[in-house]
Protein backbone atom coordinates (compact mmCIF):
# COMPACT_ATOMS: atom_id res chain seq x y z
CA UNK A 1 0.00 0.00 0.00
CA UNK A 2 1.39 3.36 -0.96
CA UNK A 3 1.76 6.14 1.54
CA UNK A 4 0.16 9.54 1.34
CA UNK A 5 2.80 12.19 0.69
CA UNK A 6 2.45 15.40 2.68
CA UNK A 7 4.75 18.26 1.86
CA UNK A 8 5.91 20.46 4.71
CA UNK A 9 8.45 23.20 5.27
CA UNK A 10 9.26 21.70 8.67
CA UNK A 11 12.32 19.48 8.69
CA UNK A 12 11.48 17.94 12.07
CA UNK A 13 8.42 16.31 13.56
CA UNK A 14 6.63 19.54 14.45
CA UNK A 15 4.26 18.66 11.61
CA UNK A 16 2.89 15.88 13.86
CA UNK A 17 2.10 17.72 17.09
CA UNK A 18 0.98 14.47 18.74
CA UNK A 19 4.64 13.36 18.80
CA UNK A 20 5.35 16.37 21.01
CA UNK A 21 2.51 15.28 23.31
CA UNK A 22 4.03 11.79 23.54
CA UNK A 23 7.43 13.30 24.25
CA UNK A 24 5.95 15.36 27.09
CA UNK A 25 4.40 12.19 28.53
CA UNK A 26 7.77 10.45 28.43
CA UNK A 27 9.49 13.49 29.93
CA UNK A 28 6.98 13.52 32.81
CA UNK A 29 8.24 10.03 33.68
CA UNK A 30 11.84 11.26 34.04
CA UNK A 31 11.84 11.35 37.86
CA UNK A 32 10.58 7.78 38.12
CA UNK A 33 13.04 6.61 35.50
CA UNK A 34 15.90 8.32 37.32
CA UNK A 35 14.84 6.68 40.57
CA UNK A 36 14.87 3.26 38.90
CA UNK A 37 18.05 3.66 36.86
CA UNK A 38 20.10 5.26 39.66
CA UNK A 39 18.75 2.94 42.37
CA UNK A 40 17.39 5.84 44.42
CA UNK A 41 14.52 4.53 46.50
CA UNK A 42 12.05 7.39 47.10
CA UNK A 43 8.72 6.05 45.87
CA UNK A 44 6.80 2.98 46.86
CA UNK A 45 6.68 0.02 44.50
CA UNK A 46 2.95 0.69 44.20
CA UNK A 47 3.59 4.25 43.00
CA UNK A 48 6.31 3.21 40.56
CA UNK A 49 4.10 0.53 39.02
CA UNK A 50 1.15 2.94 38.83
CA UNK A 51 3.37 5.54 37.10
CA UNK A 52 4.63 2.99 34.58
CA UNK A 53 1.09 1.76 33.88
CA UNK A 54 -0.14 5.32 33.40
CA UNK A 55 2.72 6.14 31.04
CA UNK A 56 2.21 2.96 29.01
CA UNK A 57 -1.55 3.52 28.70
CA UNK A 58 -1.10 7.19 27.86
CA UNK A 59 1.42 6.51 25.09
CA UNK A 60 -0.62 3.60 23.72
CA UNK A 61 -3.74 5.76 23.58
CA UNK A 62 -1.89 8.55 21.78
CA UNK A 63 -0.41 6.07 19.28
CA UNK A 64 -3.83 4.58 18.62
CA UNK A 65 -5.18 8.09 17.95
CA UNK A 66 -2.37 8.62 15.42
CA UNK A 67 -3.26 5.36 13.66
CA UNK A 68 -6.97 6.28 13.58
CA UNK A 69 -5.99 9.59 11.97
CA UNK A 70 -3.91 7.66 9.42
CA UNK A 71 -0.60 9.26 10.35
CA UNK A 72 1.12 5.87 10.07
CA UNK A 73 0.20 5.91 6.37
CA UNK A 74 1.76 9.33 5.72
CA UNK A 75 5.24 10.14 4.48
CA UNK A 76 6.31 13.70 5.21
CA UNK A 77 8.55 15.36 2.66
CA UNK A 78 10.37 18.57 3.48
CA UNK A 79 10.24 21.21 0.80
CA UNK A 80 12.10 24.49 0.63
CA UNK A 81 9.83 27.45 1.17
Amino acid sequence: MSKEIRKTTADGWECVHQFEQIDRSIESFRDTRYEISKCVRKSSTEDIIANMEFLAKDILEKCEQLRRKGIDKVEFVTINS
